[in-house]
């Protein structure tokens, strides 16, 4: 029968469907939920999006300081010229900066603006200070380390072997050179 349908006889290639005893299918068969309708999905209720609050501007003397800050920063660590305006930063201080013509200059001619700078510039030195001491040398203890037990290697009968042929080969050759030597040295005597 098998032959028939060109399968190897021992083979089988029939469905997958298994039917048990209690008459239900044991398999899952696509055809039988193709006209079924889809399961409902559950609706999810979506959360709105937080609203970006905007970014209140500051009180006056603290946007002013907040400035003052960022220019001394920006003269400590020689960063370049034309820094930004923060979001909290109001249009006052923006047309006070803007009639000195950058942050920096209108921050030069605010009163305390170099002893910021000066009090900045201790800071960062001390802290390089501090970096450089605890980077110092750093001691570290060495423990002895145990030997281990180490395999010796299996001799190699076969090379041994071969060098005492060479070391017997040796010592004939040696033998009758001491030998050659005597009758040469008898001879002509």
């Amino acid at each position: 029968m098998g032959e028939k349908f060109g399968l190897r006889r021992g083979s089988y290639s029939g469905g997958h469907t298994i039917i048990r005893a209690d008459g239900s299918f044991g398999s899952f068969d696509p055809a039988e939920t193709r006209y079924e309708p889809k399961r409902a999905q559950k609706n999810k209720t979506k959360r709105p999006k937080k609203a970006v609050k905007p970014s209140k501007p500051l009180p006056l003397a603290a946007q002013r300081k907040m400035l003052l800050n960022i220019a001394a920063d920006a003269r400590v660590s020689n960063r370049k010229q034309g820094l930004k305006f923060p979001k909290n930063i109001g249009d006052e201080i923006q047309q006070d900066v803007a009639r000195a013509g950058t942050i920096e200059a209108w921050a030069s001619k605010q009163a305390g603006f170099n002893e910021l700078v000066k009090t900045k510039l201790q800071k960062k030195q001390a802290k390089a200070k501090r970096k450089s001491n605890t980077a110092g040398p750093v001691q570290v203890e060495v423990v002895a380390k145990r030997r281990r037990a180490v395999q010796k290697p299996k001799p190699d009968l076969d090379r041994i072997a071969f060098l005492k042929d060479e070391i017997a080969q040796a010592r004939e050759f040696i033998s009758l050179a001491e030998k050659e030597i005597k009758h040469l040295e008898s001879g002509s005597s």
